[in-house]
């Protein structure tokens, strides 16, 4: 006997509304007094209640949940498709009117069915009515994705999110074959502060044939020899990645000089390195000169850039210049992030919707069978 829908996520209403539950590949982002930036006013544009957007390279995990009847006897036949349309309701109500039905067109983006068999249930016949399937991906890359996103919900200190289970992906990308495994199992030791277990990653991850892009493995083994205290070295893998050019980069039109972020880092070892030559006095200028320049380098690129001013209103009070370093604090105080003020408007958006506040938190589980629509 066939029951029918069990559970499902993202349906719309006779409004073409989506279910606000559901899970939202975008940014919910928000104006200084909490409330959505909805109808295209980027002016008001302040923080994100949370941001699901799945930039070039990364990954994303969804978890659902639902519960399965006690007598149920046959197979369970999981659909999951991946939507995309380009207005929602609230934005297109605002346009024409509150009676307003959004039919805009929906473009399937990815479609999969996965079916889980019940015990002593008649196993399933392959399903090959998926028409964009990611089946067709090979394995280590659809690992690899998967532990991107399961990394992308880790978070350092003692709430580490997914990050055992990211570690735990990107070791079946390395039993395959791939350099990204190790690469990427670096990246979740260095969010959890695993320096040494980051290091033998990244030595694992230079002996595949090919090894990892040269400029990956040069950053994250400037980022050890930093945490390591060896800044010379560091220093040399940062100026690799800006300044470096091989046939690679080329192929791949790549060109590392105005990133920074890696530009930023180089500045601040820089610094560091200038507090080895104290007693030293000309040595020490050299360092912070250097470093001077780097940071230059970045406001260049963004006269914004809140570590660069930061760092140069320190340097330059080291150095005596009184003038130039007011400046600079001035500027950083001017350019940073007033922190009440976006925990006051996160506060607000959370209060008022439900389903945004479930959705913001770090990991979410989603409710297929939900009865309640303001339940948590």
């Amino acid at each position: 006997m066939t029951r029918g829908v069990l559970g499902q996520s993202g349906r719309v209403d006779e409004q073409k509304r989506v279910d606000p539950w559901s899970h939202f590949v975008n940014v919910y982002m928000l104006d200084k007094d909490g409330n959505r930036i909805d109808r295209r006013n980027a002016g008001d544009i302040f923080t994100p209640l949370y941001n699901n957007q799945i930039p070039p390279g990364a990954g994303s995990v969804v978890h659902y949940q639902f519960k399965v009847p006690e007598d149920q006897q046959e197979a369970l036949k999981v659909s999951v498709r991946l939507n995309y349309r380009k207005f929602d309701t609230s934005y297109m109500q605002y346009v024409y009117g509150e009676d307003y039905v959004n039919d805009l067109p929906v473009s399937l983006l990815a479609e999969d069915v996965v079916h889980f068999p019940v015990a002593g249930s008649k196993a399933p016949e392959p399903d090959s009515t998926a028409a964009i399937t990611p089946s067709a991906f090979p394995a280590w890359q659809r690992w690899n994705d998967y532990g991107i996103g399961l990394l992308l919900k880790g978070s350092a200190g003692s709430d580490k999110g997914e990050l055992k289970q990211a570690s735990e992906a990107f070791a079946e990308v390395e039993s395959l074959g791939r350099p990204e495994g190790p690469v990427n199992r670096a990246r979740v030791f260095f969010k959890e502060g695993r320096v040494d277990d980051a290091a033998r990653a990244l030595q694992r991850a230079a002996g595949f044939t090919p090894p990892a892009p040269r400029w990956t493995m040069a950053w994250f083994t400037g980022r050890v020899h930093a945490q390591n205290g060896e800044l010379d070295e560091a220093i040399q893998n940062y100026k690799s990645i800006l300044e470096d050019r091989y046939p690679e980069l080329d192929e791949r039109g790549f060109d590392f000089s105005k990133d920074y972020v890696v530009i930023n880092e180089l500045g601040q070892t820089y610094y560091l390195r200038s507090k080895l030559e104290r007693g030293q006095p000309e040595r020490e200028k050299q360092f912070l000169d250097l470093a001077i320049e780097q940071f230059n380098r970045t406001l260049e690129l963004d006269s914004e850039n809140q570590t660069a001013h930061y760092n140069l209103s320190l340097i330059h009070a080291e150095l005596g210049h009184q003038e130039k370093a007011e400046e600079h604090r001035q500027l950083h105080e001017k350019y940073r992030f007033d922190d009440n003020a976006r925990d006051r408007a996160v506060a607000i958006a959370r209060s008022k919707d439900p389903a945004a506040r479930h959705a913001s938190q770090g990991i979410v589980i989603h409710d297929l069978q939900r009865e309640n629509e303001d339940q948590e």
